[in-house]
């Protein structure tokens, strides 16, 4: 495969949350918007702040930062899931817009073990999203790496951010865009042709 140099990404992030799913009694606010809250009595909220992006290729970065509140809710009235689409405004390598939507499981714990049991949770349903967009005739690939490390009042096991209850925490969410190499085969082929032509030309 023919290899590429690290390139510049620049650009910005932002975050919507959509599409929430709960029982009959779900209560919510804030579908369609960065600021999303779920169930009566002492809401749960998840907000999301994106920002600047300016990172190269094959490197970790931070695209945004998730805000949860673990509120005491009424039962029978939380989401069990909401999604959150996060949409890219790219400046480099070039001008695009492409967004990733992240399935996130809301988890209520009941209440009824220790402080780590009684965590809430918003786990970040597999597969973990990633996307491919073209650039500058060139193909990227954004995966999801994971979080960073979350304030003191939650933690992170995986795909799953803990909050305590009655806590707030941020974590940011960290992704890396990679250039997908074009196969060595494609390549002698693009080349063939350009030669081919070149050769036709001269006849």
């Amino acid at each position: 495969t023919s290899t590429l140099q690290a390139a510049t990404v620049d650009g910005i992030s932002s975050g919507t949350f959509l599409n929430p799913t709960g029982p009959d009694g779900m209560k919510v606010t804030g579908k369609g918007s960065s600021y999303f809250t779920w169930g009566t009595g002492n809401r749960s909220s998840l907000s999301f702040l994106g920002g600047g992006i300016l990172t190269e290729t094959d490197q970790m970065f931070s695209f945004g930062t998730l805000y949860y509140r673990n509120g005491n809710i009424d039962h029978g009235t939380g989401a069990d899931s909401v999604d959150l689409k996060v949409k890219f405004n790219f400046f480099l390598p070039a001008y695009i817009q492409p967004s990733v939507t992240f399935d996130l499981g809301l988890i209520n714990t009941p209440n009824t073990g220790n402080r780590r049991d009684n965590a809430d949770i918003v786990s970040f349903s597999a597969p973990l999203s990633s996307f491919e967009f073209s650039a500058d005739e060139n193909t990227y690939n954004f995966e999801f790496m994971g979080f960073g490390t979350p304030g003191w009042g939650g933690f992170t096991i995986t795909d799953k951010f803990h909050v305590f209850e009655g806590r707030s925490a941020s974590v940011k969410l960290v992704g890396r865009i990679s250039a997908v190499p074009v196969p060595a085969s494609a390549w002698l082929l693009a080349t063939g042709i350009v030669g081919f032509i070149g050769l036709r030309r001269k006849g």
